[in-house]
């Protein structure tokens, strides 16, 4: 049970990973790679609920940058 819950991680990390990054090159956000990814992962789960965590995510990635911004001391320019 324990080496499912590991690879289940891993699995959603490298994935996560992946969409953030495909979204960040074409500069649309990771909702446009991870919508669809949990639209098709998750059918059981309602569109809000898909969206809802595409959203948090999006603000969890917000709140990093702003604190990265506010430790290099460089501000915004």
């Amino acid at each position: 049970m324990l080496d499912n819950i590991v690879v289940f991680y891993i699995f959603f990390t490298i994935v996560g990973f992946l969409a953030a990054m495909i979204g960040t090159i074409i500069g649309a956000g990771g909702g446009l790679v991870f919508v669809p990814l949990f639209m098709y992962w998750f059918p059981e789960w309602s569109p809000s609920m898909i969206v809802g965590t595409s959203l948090f995510f999006s603000y969890v990635q917000c709140y990093f940058w702003i604190y990265s911004v506010s430790e290099t001391k460089k501000g915004i320019h």
